[in-house]
């Protein structure tokens, strides 16, 4: 990220904005820290959220599985636990070495699995890998068990991941983990930096034929299984591939596309940002508030491809930096990659 600086010639950004407050339509929570990726759970009482660690952040303070019930502002801490045992591993790569380190761990994309029984997330700390906890509740609320890992082929970077309905895992590998100039260049250029990767039980990791691309970033499959939709960050461009390989089709989104969920009506829901590259990486350096970066929520009908805009926000104000939206009765929620907040939408 310090040569993508370099080569964006600044990495300064507006300051935040810190104001707890309703307006512009969204309605703040605030108190979380990054919550760049959600999940509803069974029922809708709670959400699950990965709490992302900033880039640059020492050993010691790690980012978190975090469930919080909107009704009573309820939050439970899920992962990383103090004085949590450390399991062997039960599923998963037989070449994993046991449980994430807790003072390192930094999810990022997480999935729910068809039945809901396991949560996969894309974890950045102490080693490249998916993390697969079962899902679980005791009288208090949800529980998470950590189950086993997979580790990232060779230099990979995850960003998010979706369970298939056949129960294999595929992952965006957004781009080289340590990039160097000449990775920069090509993302700054909009050259395919990754790609789509899918784990199988017994055969492991393989790349989803034609979908190489720009800054693969959020993935979702098809109900049926057969079609990936996968946003092309740099590119500003959502793709849609068959996930046994077959000719790739492709839409402009007209911004950053970061994490994609279903709604009710079996439409895509596209969130992403809309700003230049240095204000993204300087947005990793905020201590508080919420990044004053815009973005748009965007409806996609998966057969045409055809996208229409559902709402924006300049994000100067109330909230920024969306990297998620799941729909609920009544409105939407939202996530963010750069905020202490998250932000409910309620319908017009």
């Amino acid at each position: 990220m310090l040569a993508l600086c370099s080569l964006s010639m600044a990495c300064g950004f507006a300051e935040p904005y810190t104001a707890c407050e309703a307006g512009e339509g969204f309605e703040p929570t605030c108190g979380f820290e990054n919550p760049e990726d959600l999940v509803l759970l069974a029922g809708g009482e709670w959400l699950l959220m990965a709490e992302m660690a900033p880039m640059g952040r020492s050993e010691g303070d790690p980012g978190r599985l975090l469930a919080w019930r909107p009704g009573d502002d309820t939050r439970r801490v899920l992962h990383p636990l103090d004085g949590a045992d450390a399991p062997d591993a039960e599923v998963g790569d037989a070449e994993c070495p046991g449980p994430p380190l807790a003072d390192r761990f930094a999810p990022h994309g997480i999935d729910l699995s068809p039945d809901g029984s396991r949560l996969a997330v894309v974890n950045h700390g102490g080693r490249e890998a998916v993390e697969l906890f079962a899902l679980g509740a005791d009288g208090e609320g949800p529980t998470l068990s950590w189950l086993g890992c997979l580790l990232l082929p060779g230099e990979s970077f995850g960003n998010d991941l979706v369970f298939l309905p056949d129960g294999s895992l595929v992952v965006a590998n957004m781009l080289p983990r340590d990039p160097g100039f000449t990775d920069n260049v090509r993302l700054l250029m909009g050259g395919d930096t990754g790609e789509l990767i899918r784990w199988t039980d017994g055969a492991g990791w393989s790349e989803v034929a034609g979908s190489r691309a720009p800054t693969p970033n959020g993935v979702e499959v098809s109900a049926d299984g057969s079609t990936l939709y996968f946003t092309a960050w740099a590119a500003r461009r959502l793709v849609a591939v068959p996930v046994d390989g077959g000719e790739p089709r492709s839409v402009d989104l007209g911004i950053r596309g970061d994490n994609l969920s279903w709604d009710s009506s079996g439409q895509l829901l596209i969130t992403g940002q809309d700003t230049g590259m240095s204000e993204l990486v300087g947005c990793t350096s905020r201590k508080e508030g919420t990044c004053p970066i815009a973005f748009e929520v965007l409806r996609m009908d998966p057969e045409t491809l055809e996208v229409t805009r559902l709402f924006s926000h300049d994000g100067r104000s109330v909230f920024g930096a969306a990297s998620v939206a799941l729909e609920a009765p009544g409105g939407w929620w939202l996530g963010s990659f750069g905020s202490d907040r998250i932000a409910w939408r309620p319908a017009p």
